[in-house]
């Protein structure tokens, strides 16, 4: 999505919250772990480690074992829903990059000056 639609709904001050909240590396890995926990398990989020989005680790294994009385479709279904649900946060995170204020390289000092 465009940052423009974005900035038909947030505020001056929720855009400049989300641009801060985007540089800040530690707390952007911090908040996709605690959204990713539910999705993910099998060890997948390590603390001190960056969150790697990768919907194959694991994660079909784990789900259709999770259900062995589920029919082949309910288990299909319901992986289709996660997979949607996951590329939906992906997106999501791609879309936040748009609020990373561009680096203005600093001027180098002339110290012939």
């Amino acid at each position: 999505m465009p940052k423009e639609e974005f900035d038909k709904i947030l505020s001056d001050l929720e855009q400049e919250k989300v641009g801060q909240f985007i540089q800040d590396d530690v707390m952007r890995e911090a908040v996709k772990k605690i959204m990713l926990h539910g999705i993910y398990t099998e060890g997948t989020l390590k603390k001190g480690e960056a969150t790697v989005i990768d919907p194959y680790t694991n994660f079909a294994f784990m789900f259709a074992s999770s259900f062995p009385s589920a029919t082949p479709e309910q288990v299909g279904n319901n992986m289709k829903a996660c997979w949607e649900g996951i590329n939906l946060l992906i997106n999501a995170y791609k879309d936040l990059e748009q609020y990373r204020p561009m680096q203005v390289p600093k001027p180098k000092e002339n110290k012939a000056r």
